[in-house]
């Protein structure tokens, strides 16, 4: 009989490669956030600062032995910033670190990859906590599912498999703790991006249209224990570091606008031009990958060719060329769809205590579970983020992206 691979199957080698990555763990507005590092304050549980809302019109135009002008004083506010919380936590069997850890072993040490990657998923939360309004809502249901595994939501952008979530129900957003309308905590098996359509395991969800997706817990979700992001600072309306824009007028966005529509270089001319009729200054715009396209295709006849087989002059970042001054243009995964942000880096800070630390152990960050041969590591960073001048950052939204 001759020699096939089949007969000499028990005899061939494999040859194993490394692990490789497939997931995105880009943080590009957290990496933009972090340039602001000369910002970054001592880590109290809260940081304040005070802005100043109205001058001193103690001015006028008098004729002769007329009383000159009363005294007005100018008028400040406090503003407030306190620290938020985050935690990640693993957890390895002893055999896990004993048997998954060496080269002959396994493609990877097990529980140091562990450990790295937890950091990565902190930080890529954060990166999209940036654009959020504090409430930890990563998306609105846009059904009322009824003991269903699958519902629709508005936007599946924040949305990913094996995330732990609950369903806080619509009626309820308004309380200190809102009614959860899943029957136990959620995960997330499958997003369809194309329909927003979300599939679970681990319960059912019964909510109405406009309940709110968390992270989840055991016991505890997100709700309202995340930094206050871009959603609140570019709201004409919302309270910001304890200042409500109602009574102080000048705390508020330098511009605002919505249902944008088929992009055009003039909006975001109004943009930069609104931000700086209010005294404020732009130094990036932030967007995603569809509007930067619609930008990009506004510029289509107006691009220039030397020759005719490449472009002359490449660029690595777009770049949109306003009368104060060129703004580069980030574009980021974790952008809501449609919008274009306008910033200044030198009016963000940050506040926080050092950067994520392991709570130690006894056998350093690994903590041993009682009664098992298992262990567990815990990686907290207290932080927060605020702005100095509210009215340097502004918003397009509903842009048609391409």
């Amino acid at each position: 009989m001759p020699s096939t691979l089949a007969i000499a199957d028990a005899a061939l080698k494999v040859g194993y490669g490394d692990m490789h990555e497939q997931l995105d763990s880009r943080t590009v507005a957290l990496n933009l956030l972090e340039k602001t590092n000369k910002h970054i304050t001592k880590g109290n549980k809260e940081a304040q600062f005070g802005i100043r809302t109205r001058r001193s019109w103690g001015i006028g135009a008098r004729n002769e032995y007329e009383d000159t002008p009363e005294a007005l004083a100018r008028k400040t506010a406090r503003a407030s910033v306190f620290l938020k919380y985050h935690y990640g936590v693993i957890e390895g069997s002893g055999q896990t670190f004993k048997q998954v850890a060496t080269d002959p072993q396994a493609f990877v040490d097990w529980m140091d990859e562990e450990a790295s990657d937890i950091i990565k998923t902190l930080q890529r939360d954060l990166n999209r906590q940036f654009y959020g309004v504090g409430t930890g809502t990563l998306a609105l249901l846009t059904n009322a599912p009824a003991a269903a595994t699958t519902f629709t939501v508005d936007s599946a952008i924040w949305l990913e498999a094996g995330q732990p979530i609950d369903v806080l129900t619509a009626a309820t957003l308004g309380n200190p703790t809102p009614t959860k309308g899943n029957t136990a905590k959620l995960t997330i098996e499958d997003v369809n991006p194309a329909t927003n359509t979300i599939t679970v395991s681990g319960g059912t969800v019964t909510a109405a249209a406009g309940s709110a997706v968390v992270l989840a817990g055991a016991t505890v979700n997100n709700w309202k224990r995340e930094w206050e992001g871009l959603g609140l600072i570019i709201d004409n309306t919302a309270t910001l570091h304890g200042i409500n824009p109602a009574t102080e007028s000048t705390w508020k966005p330098g511009y605002v606008e919505a249902s944008v529509g088929t992009l055009a270089e003039i909006d975001l001319t109004h943009l930069v031009q609104g931000i700086h009729q209010k005294g404020g200054e732009v130094t990036d715009l932030l967007t995603t990958y569809g509007a930067v396209n619609a930008y990009w295709s506004t510029l289509q006849g107006l691009r220039r060719y030397d020759g005719n087989e490449k472009m002359k002059g490449g660029v690595d970042t777009p770049v949109f060329q306003s009368i104060f001054g060129d703004l580069p243009i980030t574009m980021d995964w974790a952008c809501p769809t449609g919008t274009i942000f306008a910033l200044n880096r030198n009016e963000i800070f940050l506040n926080q205590i050092g950067d994520w630390e392991w709570i130690d152990g006894t056998d350093g960050k690994w903590m041993p579970l009682v009664g098992k041969d298992a262990f567990r590591a815990t990686v907290k960073k207290y932080s927060n983020f605020g702005v100095y001048r509210r009215n340097s950052f502004g918003k397009l939204t509903g842009v048609t992206e391409v």
